[in-house]
């Protein structure tokens, strides 16, 4: 299993909508592994207004699959459980449409899954895994000092603020708890085999966020979608933030399983 969020971000979006372009360092053309999906998808507008995604082999390309977004309202537009099936190596097209005011950046993301990715190798647990191994619940509190709008920025990691994990023990990353609302906050290491996988960065949902990855394990039948951190791997663990452009730092609080 491989997961993997790709940012995306349009900035002054317009009422008919407004091609979105993959945040730096991401890519909207689908990898070449196995069984491609999406398995949801989130946004922070500062306006309401619609996401667009559509694809070669989706419904049809013209529309393919809508979603009203709320100004504000990071939380997931696909029903939790049901993904879009992909193929690999076809263009994603996004599109953002809201009465945008000048210099608004509005950002989103998606959350793609494959059952392989040749070359990947990352360390992601069930639901049923974390509940059979859990010894004790903990949490790291953080704060990402943001410098740009529409990018993966405010790079930290995972210790740098709290360095109170277990030696070489693991810990199942539940969910993140927003102090401070944003597109979503990632994390990137080797046991994500150096990809971001990301939280929607809700403080209005906040029992969505704090428990995503356990949630969307349950929801998808028991898949394995929630990230193990080896505390060995603190210093090389990356926690990024996707912001607009005001900008404002974040903090928040990651939901943590120490396993047996």
């Amino acid at each position: 299993m491989h997961l993997e969020t790709i940012g995306f971000t349009v900035t002054t979006a317009v009422t008919a909508g407004s091609a979105a372009a993959a945040v730096a360092g991401d890519s909207l053309v689908v990898k070449n592994g196995t069984n491609p999906r999406i398995l949801n998808a989130w946004c922070d507008y500062q306006a309401n207004g619609f996401l667009q995604v559509t694809f070669p082999t989706g419904h049809d390309t013209t529309r393919g699959w809508r979603s009203r977004v709320i100004a504000s309202e990071v939380t997931a537009r696909m029903p939790m459980g049901l993904a879009m099936d992909l193929t690999p190596q076809e263009q994603i097209a996004l599109t953002i449409g809201n009465n945008a005011a000048s210099g608004d950046v509005d950002n989103g993301c998606l959350l793609m899954a494959y059952d392989n990715m040749p070359g990947s190798n990352q360390n992601l647990a069930s639901w049923t895994d974390v509940v059979r191994r859990t010894e004790k619940l903990t949490t790291i509190d953080f704060s990402l000092d943001i410098t740009a709008g529409g990018a993966w920025n405010g790079s930290e990691t995972i210790h740098a603020d709290s360095d109170l994990l277990l030696a070489n023990r693991e810990y199942a990353v539940l969910g993140i708890e927003m102090g401070t609302e944003c597109a979503a906050v990632s994390i990137k290491g080797p046991d994500t085999a150096g990809v971001r996988i990301a939280c929607p960065g809700s403080i209005e949902f906040a029992d969505l966020s704090n428990q995503y990855f356990a949630a969307l394990s349950r929801a998808f039948g028991n898949m394995k979608c929630i990230p193990v951190i080896n505390s060995a791997n603190k210093a090389n663990t990356l926690l990024e933030g996707l912001q607009d452009e005001n900008i404002a730092d974040i903090s928040a609080t990651l939901m943590l399983a120490l396993l047996k």
